[in-house]
């Protein structure tokens, strides 16, 4: 139970660090529009999220979540990046709502490929594919719920 607090702890202040180190360090005046976003559809923004978290399920797993961390860091980078070069008005009420589903989705699926690479561990050291067969419930759980999480960010970032 420990590793699983320590590993979400981990994940947010990845992402936590991400975003300050984003935020300070940006480029100020990038030049980019924020109401151009609007221009991508839903599905686009759906497809590219889906891919965004299968790389961090598939990739994070076999690299006993390395990848995943880079991941939530790289996210967190551009986070403060975009809240770094936006009104304050423009974070609360365009960037917020709809990063609160992805970033969320991500954690989730970072949390689940890093839970997938420890069980991938065990089953290999014991020789024991059952290990591997015991929580897949719950990982099918993580998967709808983030899912649903990427589903809400899209339609949020698209008609906000």
């Amino acid at each position: 139970m420990f590793a699983t607090k320590r590993d979400f702890l981990l994940l947010l202040v990845t992402l936590g660090v991400g975003t300050i180190v984003g935020y300070i360090f940006s480029p100020k005046e990038i030049g980019t529009n924020v109401s151009e976003r609007g221009k991508l559809s839903v599905a686009e923004i759906c497809n590219h999220n889906v891919g965004v978290v299968l790389l961090i399920l598939i990739v994070g797993m076999l690299t006993y979540g390395i990848v995943a961390y880079l991941l939530l860091f790289i996210n967190g980078l551009s986070l403060g990046i975009v809240m770094a070069n936006i009104t304050l008005g423009n974070i609360i009420f365009t960037l917020i709502p709809y990063s609160i589903f992805e970033l969320a989705a991500f954690i989730i699926a970072a949390f689940a490929s890093i839970n997938l690479s420890r069980q991938l561990r065990q089953t290999i050291k014991q020789k024991n594919t059952s290990i591997m067969w015991q929580y897949v419930g719950y990982d099918k759980l993580f998967l709808a719920i983030v899912f649903v999480f990427l589903g809400s960010a899209a339609i949020l970032e698209v008609h906000i």
